[in-house]
């Protein structure tokens, strides 16, 4: 069953790569694809091993860049920079360090990428929440809107299951593959709109 949601998620991403987009938002949506691909199989074969880990930390690693990358673009347009990141970052620092304190010490290596992981999505989901609130790319703030949306809820997964483990895991495994692949099929459409709306109005490129 987990490899059909997270074979659902990787067709959703190949849906929205169809369309015409920007470079950061495309490296973004292959860095997912790949992230998809490579950790399912290796989870498949390697189980929680040492290789696993490895192929896990390094996927997770791309994929945070393109969200890095994106919330990068959002910060510079943003009318205000230093006091949205300030902003963004003492409440990921609040929340990173609640969800530290909750876990068993010393952290592994799994609790530990899972904290990277969901303060960078947590951060990136604010500095992209406020560029929809106050728009800086206004023919984009679907797309924008989007991938907020699914940074947060990718980052609550990940500190609920710090903050509540074992509780959180097995739901965990199937709720993130369900939010990516309801979020990148609505990246899709949307961008499939906006490709529809150029061609209407004769514009080819």
């Amino acid at each position: 069953m987990l490899y059909l949601f997270l074979g659902c998620t990787g067709l959703s991403i190949l849906w929205a790569l169809c369309w015409p987009m920007s470079r950061s938002l495309a490296f973004y949506l292959i860095a997912q694809g790949l992230y998809v691909l490579c950790v399912g199989v290796a989870c498949g074969i390697f189980g929680d091993g040492r290789i696993y880990g490895i192929i896990y930390a390094l996927f997770t690693a791309i994929a945070l860049s393109g969200v890095m990358w994106l919330s990068w673009e959002s910060l510079l347009n943003a009318k205000y920079k230093a006091r949205v990141a300030a902003i963004a970052l003492v409440l990921v620092i609040g929340l990173a360090r609640k969800a530290g304190v909750s876990m068993a010490q010393p952290l592994d290596w799994y609790e530990v990428t899972m904290l990277i992981e969901g303060s960078c999505l947590f951060w990136g989901s604010l500095i992209v929440g406020f560029s929809v609130i106050r728009p800086v790319f206004p023919k984009w703030l679907d797309i924008y809107w989007g991938l907020s949306m699914l940074w947060l809820g990718q980052a609550v997964v990940d500190f609920g299951v710090l903050m509540h483990y074992p509780g959180w895991t097995r739901g965990a495994d199937y709720i993130s593959p369900l939010l990516g692949t309801v979020a990148f099929l609505y990246l899709g459409l949307r961008l499939r709109s906006h490709r529809l709306a150029l061609l209407r109005n004769g514009v080819h490129s």
